[in-house]
């Protein structure tokens, strides 16, 4: 001790601290003083008299001898001291804020995927509903152009068959244009086929009397 001051020298390592106040606080939560682990809710409150009594030491020094004391460093030293640990809480709850935040939102994310997954299935469903329904009204119009279809098949049908009996017609035009310009011709073979029929009809009579003859001559044998 001096004449005119008190020289009080505190050094400490802050190891890890947490708001002495807050509920949170555990006995494994400690600082380091000069070798020794205090718990940090314990150093804090050995702090407040400290910080109490270098006010009134300092104003006391300042009216005595005007000039900054030594006590008034160790005040510095624990004032600054005592804002790394308010940074330090602050920090921390900060820290506990954002992991907060990160699990809100990790709840939200899911929530949207599980959203977005009903989503997908509702959309599912009402694309096999409206397929189901457009088939349904697809099918009075399918039978419509089915029956157009055989109607025109049928119509195809008859024009071709009515274009086949025109050439036939017409074939047998010619034909007939043609017997009359010639129609000698087609006397002389109308007569030759009636010889024909006569001398077939003859050789039909002939080969009749053979086989009534061959029948009677087996007769006899028996």
């Amino acid at each position: 001790m001096g004449k005119d001051s008190l020289i009080i020298e505190v050094y400490i390592n802050v190891i890890e601290a947490v708001d002495g106040d807050s509920e949170d606080v555990s006995e494994k939560e400690t600082v380091d003083i000069n070798g020794f682990q205090v718990s940090a809710s314990h150093v804090l409150k050995q702090l407040e008299p400290w910080c109490e009594l270098k006010d009134k030491v300092v104003l006391l020094t300042r009216d005595s001898s005007g000039e900054l004391s030594e006590l008034e460093k160790v005040g510095l030293k624990i004032d600054c001291l005592k804002l790394k640990l308010d940074n330090v809480f602050m920090e921390r709850k900060k820290d506990d804020a954002d992991g907060s935040r990160v699990q809100q939102l990790e709840e939200r994310v899911k929530n949207l995927e599980q959203m977005e997954e009903k989503m997908d299935s509702l959309k599912r469903k009402v694309d096999e509903v409206l397929l189901e329904r457009k088939k349904k009204a697809d099918e009075p119009r399918v039978g419509k152009l089915e029956e157009r279809v055989k109607n025109l098949e049928v119509m195809e049908s008859g024009f071709k068959m009515d274009c086949l009996k025109s050439k036939l017609e017409d074939v047998s035009l010619e034909k007939k244009k043609s017997d009359d310009a010639d129609g000698s011709r087609v006397q002389q073979l109308e007569e030759s086929v009636e010889n024909l029929e006569t001398m077939v009809s003859d050789l039909k009579a002939k080969l009749d009397e053979e086989k009534a003859k061959s029948s009677s001559d087996e007769f006899l044998l028996v």
